[in-house]
């Protein structure tokens, strides 16, 4: 039987102060965020498929340093579009982030993707 273990990145630094990091932004894990990862235990796995950005390639390979790693660009985090490196603090007066928070997250990002066409990218990795 196939099992398939999906895993997020570890934490980076905006991840902590609370903004939006997606395809735009490619920073590397913190400091708390590699201390997290040697904190945990992870089953074994045969193949890695990855994300090409900084923070997941570094995740994998703290994880399963033996293992090859497969990047695949489609598996990029969300385009969070004018959203992006921005927290709720500096994007709480603008228009078209409460546009987006009434939607639900339903509506695209300003000049980034929606879930729907993020998702569609996903599966096709």
């Amino acid at each position: 039987m196939v099992k398939i273990l999906l895993i997020r990145h570890s934490v980076t630094a905006g991840n902590l102060e609370g903004r939006y990091i997606g395809s735009r932004t490619d920073e590397p894990l913190c400091e708390e965020g590699i201390r997290l990862l040697k904190s945990r235990s992870y089953p074994p796995v045969d193949r890695i498929y990855v994300s090409p950005m900084r923070r997941c390639v570094e995740t994998a390979g703290l994880l399963w340093k033996e293992v090859p790693m497969i990047q695949k660009p489609d598996l990029r985090e969300c385009d969070f579009g004018t959203f992006e490196n921005k927290n709720y603090q500096e994007l709480g007066d603008s228009p078209a982030y409460q546009a987006w928070i009434d939607s639900g997250g339903v509506l695209p990002f300003p000049e980034g993707e929606s879930m729907e066409q993020f998702k569609a990218r996903c599966q096709r990795a």
